[in-house]
């Protein structure tokens, strides 16, 4: 794998550095099908997320020393979001305040198979080279550096080039979103992905397990990284030196919202600690599986005991 770097002993955490999104996520389900111009019955969560916000909280969590990079708004929705990610032991002292705005993504789900999604990043996206630059010091000793696509194409390859060798892991982020990668891809110690994305990242229609297994070693093929795919309720494949397949966890499912992140946190875990894949994969599925449970975009009981447990 390219980049690796030796796993973390007992006593020492592992480090991940985070480029990527912290947003309010604002979530409405309304009680029965949408009625188009009047007022409809239901109800809205508000909380903490955002691509790679939920994946350092999720890796402090789990036990490592995460350091998030971002940048939200010098406003009440900021402060929030830099309370709430430093409250589950992440470190925001490199997030940068903008005037302008913050982040916020706002989903409307439960009105129908498929749930409608406004992403507005605009803080994230104002994240500049020179201000990921100014980073590199800290994710060139990190053992392992994220990128998610929430930010702008520019700041992403400056994060690229900020990681120097610490292996890089790729969150394509949503299928709008993952041409921003294109440029560094090919620099990939890991990418976790959706069918969607992956789909976005150039594979063919991806229709079953098998294609998206077919996918993720085309996409590993190509780069050398270890692949990790994502159906959802259809389960978790992953390409490495072997492809595995595990079908989906049956849960009863709350809340979707950063479930995938979930798995991206733990298969950088799995990455940075060690892991064989064949357990790696199976954490980063009981991941998945524990978020969906809860209302949110984290799950407030996650660790590696649960995980294992779950699994």
């Amino acid at each position: 794998m390219a980049g690796s770097r030796p796993p973390t002993t007992n006593d020492q955490p592992p480090t991940v550095v985070v480029f990527g999104g912290a947003n309010l996520d604002i979530i409405a389900r309304p009680d029965r099908s949408i009625q188009p111009g009047v007022s409809n019955p239901g109800t809205v969560h508000t909380g903490a997320g955002g691509a790679g916000r939920n994946v350092a909280v999720n890796l402090a969590a789990l036990g490592a020393a995460a350091t998030l990079v971002s940048a939200v708004g010098n406003d009440a929705a900021g402060d929030y979001l830099l309370a709430e990610t430093a409250r589950a032991g992440v470190d925001v002292s490199r997030v940068v305040r903008v005037a302008d705005r913050s982040n916020y993504y706002v989903a409307l789900a439960g009105a129908g198979p498929e749930v409608l999604v406004v992403s507005d990043m605009a803080a994230a996206e104002s994240l500049s080279p020179a201000q990921v630059h100014a980073t590199a010091e800290l994710a060139q000793r990190a053992h392992m550096v994220v990128i998610d696509a929430n930010l702008h194409p520019q700041a992403i390859a400056a994060a690229a080039a900020a990681a120097g060798p610490a292996p890089l892991c790729l969150l394509p982020t949503s299928p709008a979103k993952a041409p921003r990668l294109a440029d560094v891809v090919d620099h990939a110690s890991l990418i976790v992905a959706s069918v969607p994305e992956l789909e976005a990242l150039g594979a063919p229609p991806i229709a079953s397990a098998r294609d998206a297994l077919a996918a993720a070693a085309s996409l590993r093929d190509r780069t050398g990284a270890l692949v990790i795919v994502s159906m959802g309720a259809r389960g978790i494949g992953l390409a490495g030196a072997e492809e595995l397949w595990l079908d989906a966890l049956p849960v009863a499912v709350v809340d979707v919202t950063g479930a995938g992140d979930a798995v991206a946190a733990a298969a950088v875990w799995g990455v940075v600690t060690g892991l064989s894949e064949r357990e790696m994969v199976g954490l980063a599925r009981a991941a998945g599986a524990m978020t969906v449970t809860v209302q949110g975009a984290t799950h407030p009981a996650l660790s590696a005991a649960a995980l294992r447990a779950y699994a």
